[in-house]
């Protein structure tokens, strides 16, 4: 609560319904409808691995800042799982999106896929332009089934989290 002395008198500010600086949950849907690249394949080791795959994409949320079309650089490690589906791959996923325009967004993130092609990833966007000063930290769950992209996540003003350093097997 704040306090405020307006010609000597105490003025009580009232409090907000919504958190300072507007946070907000999101959630909405996406889709990857176009492959502008398939990107390289190659396999080392019994790993398939695919890199530089270049897709178009669309969100659409009850947040038009995070609503439109971007680009994502997508790379994949696939391993050929023994359970619960022999000869199954299960793939490690990273890569980057950018939302163009002067008020956009760029993004790392990391995920899994499944054997049966049903993906978890979990994204940090950063924002620019009139976007500057937000991030958005998303986790997306879609199936190679439906193509459709089930995505919620905190869109707050602040930094991105930091990175987290794996710990060293000898501290333990």
């Amino acid at each position: 609560m704040l306090v405020c002395l307006a010609l000597g008198l105490p003025v009580l500010a009232q409090e907000s319904a919504e958190p300072a600086g507007g946070n907000v949950w999101v959630v909405g849907t996406g889709t990857c409808p176009e492959m502008v690249s398939p990107g390289t394949t190659t396999f080392e080791n019994g790993v398939e691995q695919v890199r530089d795959v270049i897709l178009t994409c669309t969100n659409a949320t009850n947040d038009p800042r995070l609503n439109g079309t971007y680009t994502v650089h997508h790379n994949y490690d696939c391993y050929e799982l023994t359970t619960p589906m022999p000869r199954h791959g299960g793939c490690v996923m990273w890569g980057t999106n950018v939302w163009p325009g002067p008020d956009g967004w760029t993004a790392t993130y990391t995920g899994v896929e499944d054997a049966s092609g049903d993906q978890t990833a979990q994204f940090i966007s950063v924002g620019f332009g009139a976007n500057a000063g937000w991030v958005f930290y998303e986790v997306d769950t879609w199936s190679d089934e439906s193509g459709a992209i089930d995505l919620q996540g905190l869109l707050y003003q602040g930094a991105p989290p930091p990175a987290v350093p794996l710990p060293s097997p000898a501290s333990e």
